[in-house]
């Protein structure tokens, strides 16, 4: 990416890089056809940019059956509700904390304090 003044103060560098020194540095989102293999479409935004920023672009590209494969950042009720309409689907990476059970009658904490029974999924139901 050429290195000019108007680039390097839109785009921005990483913050371990020395003003003046190196290039400006993109944050991309991309769009991957997972059965061909090909790169369907590609964001370009500052380099202090979250996914989601970027997200809300990317359903419009998408065909009714599609599943979106994505990383934690997309795993929001808002984000999953925004697509269902559009008939698409998705399998996003759930964060490390929230525990999620589908084993039968495993234990569960009914919603309590923060401290109640730690290492226990929620009951949303309860």
């Amino acid at each position: 990416m050429p290195d000019t003044p108007a680039r390097q103060e839109y785009i921005g560098h990483p913050s371990g890089q020395r003003p003046g020194c190196g290039f400006p540095v993109a944050h991309l989102l991309a769009l991957l056809h997972a059965g061909r293999g090909f790169l369907r479409e590609v964001l370009a935004a500052p380099w202090h940019t979250n996914d989601m920023a970027q997200g809300a672009a990317l359903p419009a590209t998408l065909r009714p059956g599609d599943v979106l494969v994505g990383a934690r950042a997309f795993c929001a009720f808002a984000h999953v509700a925004l697509l269902r309409p559009q008939g698409l689907q998705a399998l996003l990476r759930v964060h490390q904390k929230h525990m999620i059970a589908f084993t039968p009658l495993r234990p569960h904490t009914t919603p309590q304090p923060q401290a109640a029974q730690q290492g226990l999924p929620q009951c949303v139901g309860a």
